[in-house]
């Protein structure tokens, strides 16, 4: 009896450790799949790159342990968290790593990505998983040989994506989206098929931001296609690759939300100001493909008026029409279907905007807006730091504060810091 009791206190004290070391301490992950080398070689490089916080690559941001032992930029097995952990989610068939790469086993898995999502997009994308890291994901990806069935690149700080559709058997779903630095998207060479590509809230400003050259015209390109809310100018409106229509979505967020393209220089209230005798240049709208672009300028109230000094999209306003708000109306031919207005624009003596003007808590910063670069004028500075409206770094300087070069940013309002013998001090500007 006693030998019994004795042997059933080990068993249970076995199970109570067992339990315990399963509980009490993480397992590391030791399911394996074969990533392609191809494949794995690419996604290296861009963890590689420096992501939006200092000193740390894209894969640390992500949670990837790179001093873990074991761990090699050739495997992507290797690619762990600190507690020997990959997996955000498996079944038999289907992994998720925690960096936002998945895999099908049951496809059969050739080693490729089954779908990518770096997102932390909410509310309308509750059915993809949320990764909170990506918003300082940076730098340029490319992923050639794509048979993914979902690609959801969103929030992030990417300037380039390059994305080479090689599915023949499934539709892909593009969704590269809300990257405010993102400045290009390029599909070039895909033979593979895209049914959807949602391409809103990027930073793309022209034919050169969307590349298509060279892929499968008959089922690549039958998709729907969604590219609001980007930095396209009315002159470089895109053409829809496929039925060669423009893309009249494709304009200026701010000819909606504030009204129409912005003229002139942003006062403290938000209102855009143009000093009197100051050039206002619209010829880039003037002739598009050899249509002549008619501009129709009215005041507060409606009414058209004629600016005294007008010629082949310039503009320029005297005296007589000081403290007055005009807008103008675009129409072109090309486009008969869009009427692009300019916001509500005062007519100054000088301008209330600027280096002179925008000054707070004894810095000053200018010009505002800016295109390339702006300056920075306050006691004692020692850094500065620039914010996008995200709330992301975009820009940190401790060296040669004075001159900061801005013509890597995307347009749009930025926040500047500025730490001082004094404190911090807080400005925003302009980036045209």
């Amino acid at each position: 009896m006693e030998k019994f009791t004795f042997l059933g206190k080990k068993v249970a004290m076995s199970a109570f450790l067992c339990c315990f070391s399963l509980v009490g301490f993480a397992q590391e992950d030791t399911q394996t799949f074969n990533f392609d080398a191809t494949e794995t070689q690419e996604y290296a490089a861009f963890f590689k790159q420096p992501s939006a916080i200092e000193g740390k690559c894209n894969a640390e941001v992500m949670g990837i342990d790179i001093n873990r032992e074991g761990f090699s930029w050739d495997d992507m097995n290797t690619w762990k968290n600190a507690e020997g952990k990959i997996w955000h989610k498996y079944t038999d068939g289907y992994v998720e790593t925690l960096f936002g790469v998945c895999a099908n086993a049951s496809a059969p898995f050739n080693g490729k990505t089954s779908s990518l999502s770096w997102t932390n997009s909410e509310g309308d994308n509750r059915w993809y998983p949320v990764l909170p890291a990506v918003k300082n994901l940076k730098g340029k990806f490319s992923l050639t040989n794509c048979k993914a069935t979902v690609v959801h690149i969103s929030n992030t700080q990417l300037d380039t994506v390059r994305i080479q559709m090689t599915n023949e058997d499934k539709d892909c779903y593009m969704h590269v989206r809300r990257n405010l630095n993102c400045k290009q998207l390029d599909m070039s060479g895909s033979t593979g098929k895209c049914r959807q590509l949602a391409g809103y809230k990027n930073a793309f400003s022209d034919e050169n931001s969307l590349l298509f050259t060279d892929c499968r015209p008959a089922e690549f390109l039958d998709w729907l296609f969604n590219i609001e809310d980007n930095h396209y100018t009315f002159s470089t409106l895109p053409v829809h690759p496929t039925t060669g229509k423009v893309l009249g979505s494709g304009y200026k967020l701010q000819w909606e939300a504030a009204g129409g393209y912005p003229i002139g220089q942003m006062n403290a209230d938000g209102e855009y100001e143009i000093a009197v005798g100051e050039d206002i240049d619209l010829s880039s709208e003037y002739d598009v493909d050899g249509n002549i672009t008619t501009y129709t300028w009215k005041n507060i109230d409606g009414e058209e008026i004629t600016p005294p000094d007008a010629s082949d999209g310039w503009f320029c306003f005297d005296e007589s029409n000081l403290n007055q708000e005009y807008r103008c109306e675009m129409t072109n031919e090309k486009y008969p279907a869009l009427v692009l207005k300019t916001v509500f624009v005062k007519v100054v003596s000088e301008y209330t905007s600027g280096i002179n003007k925008v000054e707070n808590n004894g810095i000053a910063v200018g010009p505002n807006p800016a295109a390339d670069y702006i300056t920075v004028k306050g006691e004692e500075v020692q850094s500065v730091d620039i914010f996008s409206l995200t709330g992301a770094c975009v820009k940190s300087v401790k060296d040669n504060v004075q001159t900061i070069e801005i013509a890597d940013l995307a347009p749009g309002i930025y926040t500047i810091k500025v730490v001082t013998a004094n404190g911090e001090k807080v400005a925003k500007f302009i980036k045209k």
